[in-house]
């Protein structure tokens, strides 16, 4: 239980404070003239392609908002994915360049379903007049 000072208040404390002899010891343990231990090279860090990149972004924005760009996004993707097999980008697009041509194809679908739906709706509103 300690006692403060100002309010001559008690309360309960579980904090401990740093004594004198705990301020004369080192905060780590270590040996000054030895050096660093190595972990050899560090890995080459291969980073996905731009065209990757936006194939899935427009694949995206395919399904979420602007079908139109279903069929862009299944062109850049066949691009990449070309690239790839070629060599001349870095094999870790393919993920992205896949995952966009088929948010393509779906944002594609939904293209195809909205006009079928507005030419349905055309012919039915001909039909009534």
């Amino acid at each position: 239980m300690a006692t403060h000072e100002t309010t001559g208040a008690t309360s309960m404390s579980c904090v401990s404070t740093p004594g004198p002899q705990d301020a004369r010891e080192p905060a780590a343990s270590y040996d000054v003239g030895r050096p660093m231990p190595s972990y050899g090279p560090a890995a080459p860090v291969r980073a996905t392609d731009t065209q990757a990149i936006v194939a899935f972004v427009l694949g995206i924005f395919s399904v979420v908002m602007i079908p139109l760009l279903g069929p862009v996004a299944i062109v850049v993707a066949n691009g990449v994915l070309r690239k790839v097999a070629t060599g001349e980008i870095p094999v870790e697009s393919r993920g992205l360049a896949t995952a966009g041509r088929v948010l393509g194809i779906i944002g594609t679908v939904f293209l195809g379903l909205g006009a079928l739906l507005l030419v349905v709706l055309v012919a039915v509103t001909a039909m009534r007049t």
